[in-house]
Order: C-alpha cells, then structure tokens, then sequence
C-alpha cells in the first residue's frame, strides 16, 4: 500500500541546510520568547570542576581590589625604599608567598628591608622590589647592600588590581566554562554565580520489532524470537548525547513504545513533555501501517509540524515539530528514522546544534534593543554554533544517488602537503551501523544523474566533521558555513569545445554537447548543485586569430566565465597550443596561479592532460567582463574542481568589485 492507500500526508522534502536552518529558527524562537531557567551554584575549589562546559546566566563581576588582591612581589629579593638616602638596609625579615606581613621592629638606623619571595606580600612601607642577583648580603645576612640604579620606584611589584581591575567584568553572561574560566572563577573572589539550567533531554525508541526484554543474563541472542531485534538507537543516543553534552543536559531514558498501542505511546509522550525540553524518538516515523508517532504528537498531542522528510540520505524520513506547554517554553520533538545510521547521522546533523544553540546560545548576543523579533530570530540563528566543515578529496570513486543528495560516512587521512583525502566507511546502507565505527565526517556528496552517476576520485567534496573530540578545527557559525550558505545567484558558464583541423568534418552533436555541459557544471559546483549554469556548449570550428577574439567576446557577453576545452581528437595538440598563445596575448589579467592549480588538478585526475597547457586570466567586455580558461578536455574534472572555491572571487577582483 502506498502513504496516499494508507490516508497519510506525504510531505514535501526539505534539503539539509534548509532543514538545519528550520531547526535554528524555531529554536532560537523559543529561546527568545522564554527566559531561560536558571541556578546559583557555590564555587570553591573543590566544586568549581563539576560546572565545567556549563553556560553563565550573568555576568561575574571581579571583586574589590581586583587581582591580586594585594601587592605582590614579582621576583625573588628584598622589598625596601627606593627614597632612602643610602643603599645599605638592615633585613629585618622575610615574607614568604602565602604569609601574612607582620610590623617588625627596626634595631639599626639603616633603613629595613624585607627578604621577599615571588607572590609574597609588599608591605606598603616599601615602593620596590631589588632582585636577589642584584644584592649583595653582609654580616651574615644582617644587612643588604643593593645597586642604586636598582632603585625605581614600583619595579617588581604587581599593584593590587593590575591583573583583573576591580569591578571589571571578568566572564560575560552566556560564556561556556571551559577550564581558564575555571582559574578566572577563583581569581574573582565570587562565592557562588548564576549557571543556566541544564536542559532535560528525553529519548524514546518505537517499534513492536524491539524487543523489550533484552537485559536477562541468559544467552538472549539465541533465545531471542524471530522477527525481534534489540533497540540499538536509544542507548547509542542516550550515550552521544550524555557524553556530549553531559554538563549542559540531563538525559533521560523513556524507553520503548510498541507501535500496536496509540494510547500507551501518547501517555509517554505526554508525561515526557511535563519535564523534557527536548525529546528524540526513534522508528514509527515512515510512511507504513504501523508508523504512528506522527500522526499522536499532531492529532492528539497537538504538535506543530515545520518539516516531515529530507532530501538526503540516510534519514529521509526525519520529522521535526514543536509542542505549546501551558505557561512554559514549547517543547522540541525531533522524530528520527529507526534505522541506526540514519538516527546517528541525523543528531549529529540536527540535533547537536539545536541543544548548542538552546543551551550555550549563540556564539555572540548582539544588541537587539529597538529589534522586533523577527530581526532577533534572524540575527541569533546567523550567529549559531554549527558544525565544523573542510574540504576534502576524494580517495575512490563513489556510486551518486539519483534521488538525492548524500551524508556519506567517511575517515580522513591528512597528507604531508596538507591536503586531506577521505574514504568512504565501506557500504552506506542506513541500517548498516559498521559504517559509522571509524568515521569522523560526513562528505556532501551532490544528487547523481544520469551524465554524472559518480563522484570520482580526486575531486574535491565538503566535509562535516561529526568527531568533535579529537579536532584541531575550530568551530564555525551558520552566517560562515559554506554547507549552510543560501543560494546566490548562479554562476553563468559558456562551454567552448575547439575541433581540431583534421576533425571539423565530425562535428560533435548534441548529446555529446549536453555531457560535455554536465561535466563542466558538476566540476565547478561540486557539492552545491545548481550553483552553475551552463549557458551554451558549443563546438568552435574557426580559425585561431581575430575571429576567435570577437567569438569569445560573444560568448564573454552572456557568461562570467567561458570554459574553452581541447578536443580529444587527432591534431588537437596543434590546435591547443596555438588557442593558448593566442588567449595569453588578449588577457588582461593573466592568473597564472589559478592556472597552476587547474593543471595540477587535471594531470591528477588525466596524465595524459599535463601536455597541454592550461591558461587563465580576465578578458575585458564593455564594463563587464570575464574569466576565460583554456585546458584539455581529459581531466577536467579535476582542473576545475581544483579551483571552483576561487572563481567568484576571481571575478569580483577582477571586476574591481572587491
């Protein structure tokens, strides 16, 4: 039976970034809509560790005189006075770091002076600091002599305040405690701060295939009935989520629901939703007979739904709704496939920077005073924690699917140079959790086609880093991701294909135009699909001199960029060479870096390419103009996959636009 025999909605499919940006929304409108509950929490020494990756709900004020609190000494020596007429001074004593300084009473009319430690106290009597290499002791230790020009006043000594001033703010409301937060706590003299409230975060598996008596001390593998599986998802999620996000949310385990009982699985629900912020279910989600927890949270537990599929895979049928509870904060309902991959790839992917957000906030809190909220929605989920992203080249070539895109498993081996190569974790079925053992990142990789049914090896692909424990990248916001950045207008190409002499009276038909324009596209998008347009493909059977000038102006006229391709036919090396001296000569801007880099690039992918010479630069037409470049058809993949990051920019330089 299809979902329309079975009377269910089939709903729209949304993308990732944009399912990932409804997330955001939503949950940045409930943060600002609510004040977030809050708690004091005492700091010593001994407690100060358990707060850590905790969020401040207020500032922390550094207590009077600041830090230190005191006057310190910053060397090893003697602390005297540098106004005293002679350079002889009778030690009268010593402070140690951590005493406290005692009047001590002078025997001798030379001056006094104390033998200090580094950290120790000054007394106010003195106004410096003479470093022990500096003195010279005599009478046995009785008396010191010192340098005179050792004498300036304040040298060596750290005034109370000088490091944290008093009254100062020493961590703003909304920092993450990470371990110097701790040190700055103790420095502050503060003897308790506000915290944010950890967030409850509730997981619940669904599916009369689980079995729930998967915890005898029997051998329940052989025992177990058939048909039954154990419920891999809600320990797998418990435990990235605790482990994760232990400090900042309270886990909590809801156990599992059969699919043959809509009242015992909306009775869980609905007492989940009394002390959950947050609740993540697995299975029941899709679109067959017994696939119900949908149709429970919006018929009788009246939840909103914001999206009910995504185009990708795993996890096309993720769903996410919100929940109104009465004098509280709506509650966040993100419904996950009961295959595992699809499950783990989807937190990762949704949920962990949804409880980023919720929980530490967004990375900075602009001024939204005057701003309706609307603008504060906006301005937060520009500013929201998200996942860190690189780029990588492929090792092997990989199958596309020709449904949508896919958040493909992979490990990452850095090279020498730097450059980073990714594999695949082996087969990528959604319920084939072996492909998650190893992995540390999700390669974007685009919709395939029929003219483009792989991703080959060596181009270059997006990556999201899903191992956040062993990354030396830093974290980036939703207004710098490249995987979550919005459409621009798309970049124009015109395709020029050069037939060689000995091959104008085969010229190229249609079809074979149209792969030569597909290629071309999916070099220079990647894993942004529809970032190009191809205008034209054409064949250019002319001659190499004025003609060709005036043609490629035309082309120049419609495009930002003409992609002109040797042929792989007999004399296309002759052709070539005399297309790339004649191209040099015209350019305005020759960008003989860029022009590296597509060499490189396609000599990786072709050997055969590293012959033909690779030219780029700028060609001027009326006052807007163009990027042209000349390589040979084989490899073109990696030339220009090579440098597709760089072109708009390429353009807006080269337009005076930057």
């Amino acid at each position: 039976m299809t979902a329309l025999e079975l009377n269910k909605p089939v709903h729209p499919m949304v993308s990732v970034p944009e399912a990932i940006r409804i997330v955001l929304h939503e949950t940045a409108r409930i943060l600002l809509s609510n004040s977030r509950p809050t708690e004091c929490v005492k700091i010593d020494a001994q407690s100060v560790r358990n707060i850590v990756n905790r969020t401040l709900a207020a500032d922390v004020i550094q207590r009077e005189p600041g830090y230190p609190p005191y006057r310190a000494s910053i060397m090893d020596g003697f602390a005297v006075s540098s106004t005293s007429p002679q350079t002889k001074y009778q030690v009268v004593g010593k402070i140690l770091t951590g005493d406290s300084h005692l009047a001590t009473i002078t025997t001798s009319d030379d001056p006094p002076a104390h033998y200090v430690t580094t950290g120790a106290i000054v007394p106010d009597q003195y106004d410096c600091v003479v470093p022990i290499e500096e003195c010279q002791l005599v009478s046995d230790g009785a008396f010191v002599i010192v340098q005179k020009e050792s004498l300036v006043k304040d040298k060596w000594i750290r005034p109370p305040g000088c490091d944290i001033p008093g009254g100062s703010i020493v961590l703003k409301a909304g920092h993450k405690i990470d371990a110097v937060s701790l040190g700055l706590l103790l420095q502050s003299g503060v003897q308790e701060v506000e915290l944010v409230c950890p967030l409850v975060v509730g997981v619940l598996s669904t599916g009369n295939e689980l079995d729930v008596n998967d915890t005898s001390t029997t051998d329940h593998w052989a025992e177990r009935q058939l048909g039954k599986i154990p419920d891999v998802n809600r320990p797998m999620l418990l435990s990235l989520l605790g482990d994760t996000w232990g400090a900042c949310c309270r886990v909590v385990d809801l156990g599992i629901a059969v699919d043959s009982d809509r009242h015992q699985l909306a009775r869980v629900l609905e007492t989940a939703f009394l002390d959950c912020h947050v609740i993540v279910t697995t299975g029941g989600i899709s679109v067959g007979e017994t696939d119900i927890v949908e149709d429970v949270l919006v018929n009788d537990l009246k939840g909103r739904l914001h999206f009910g599929r995504l185009h990708m895979k795993p996890g096309k049928p993720t769903t996410f709704m919100t929940l109104p509870v009465e004098n509280e904060r709506d509650r966040i309902v993100f419904c996950m496939p009961g295959n595992p991959v699809s499950a783990g790839v989807c937190t990762h992917l949704l949920i962990r920077p949804c409880l980023e957000l919720l929980f530490h906030g967004p990375a900075s809190s602009p001024d939204n005073n005057g701003d309706s909220l609307d603008e504060q929605i906006r301005r937060t989920v520009e500013n929201a924690w998200i996942h860190s992203e690189f780029e990588a080249q492929l090792t092997h070539d990989v199958a596309l699917d020709v449904e949508r895109p896919e958040y493909a498993r992979v490990v990452v081996r850095r090279r020498a140079s730097g450059i980073c190569q990714v594999s695949t974790t082996g087969v990528q079925r959604s319920s084939r959790l072996m492909s998650m053992r190893d992995a540390v990142g999700l390669i974007v990789l685009p919709q395939g086609s029929k003219t483009r049914p792989k991703a080959l090896a060596g181009e270059t692909y997006l990556v999201l880093q899903t191992d956040h424990c062993n990354s030396s990248l830093a974290p980036i916001t939703v207004q710098s991701s490249r995987h979550l950045s919005k459409p621009s207008k798309s970049f124009s190409v015109a395709v020029v294909v050069l037939s060689s002499i000995e091959a104008q009276a085969e010229s190229a038909g249609a079809e074979r135009m149209s792969e030569l324009a597909d290629r071309v596209a999916y070099a220079l998008s990647g894993s942004k699909s529809g970032s190009v347009t191809t205008i034209k493909c054409e064949q250019y059977e002319g001659p190499i001199d004025e003609s060709f000038k005036c043609y490629l102006e035309d082309k120049g006229r419609q495009a930002d960029f003409v992609v002109v391709l040797s042929s792989t036919s007999k004399g296309s090396f002759r052709r070539h060479s005399a297309a790339a001296a004649y191209i040099r000569s015209i350019l305005t801007k020759p960008a003989d870096s860029m022009a590296l880099q597509v060499r490189r690039g396609s000599a990786a992918k072709n050997n055969g390419s590293a012959i033909f010479e690779t030219v780029i630069g700028y060609f001027p037409v009326n006052e807007k103009g163009f990027l042209v470049v000349l390589l040979a058809e084989m490899g073109l993949e990696g030339g220009l996959g090579n440098v597709r990051g760089l072109l708009k920019h390429a353009i807006k330089i080269a337009r005076n636009k930057e």
